[in-house]
């Protein structure tokens, strides 16, 4: 399970469907976000990436502790627990990534929001 097909197909597979009505209103909301006046009207704030980051850490490790806990109820989903495992370590991977890319922003994004 190494694509973006493959976690599509499990999704189909459990019978979960795909909201596409949230993902319009995630892609408005964003663009409305983007409006609000914080004194850089056509510019991105420097703590932008960093609050991106601290998001897209939530969300792996949110995903991280789902795949876990599926991992743990395969065998009566009747599905194959090594799937879920290798899911959760790549999230553990990600994670880690987004740990060093944090650190190595945080620094530099409150020195450039006091100037």
């Amino acid at each position: 399970m190494s694509t973006k097909r493959g976690e599509s197909q499990l999704i189909d597979e459990l019978g979960l469907g795909h909201h596409s009505a949230r993902l319009i209103a995630g892609k408005v909301v964003e663009q409305l976000g983007r409006l609000k006046l914080n004194r850089r009207l056509f510019t991105r704030s420097p703590m932008t990436p960093l609050l991106e980051l601290e998001l897209a850490r939530g969300a792996v490790n949110a995903k991280a502790g789902l795949w876990q806990e599926l991992a743990v109820l395969s065998p009566a989903l009747g599905l194959d627990s090594d799937e879920w495992l290798g899911l959760a370590d790549r999230a553990k991977e990600q994670s880690a990534r987004l740990e060093r890319m944090h650190a190595a922003l945080g620094a530099d994004a409150f020195h450039a929001e006091q100037t």
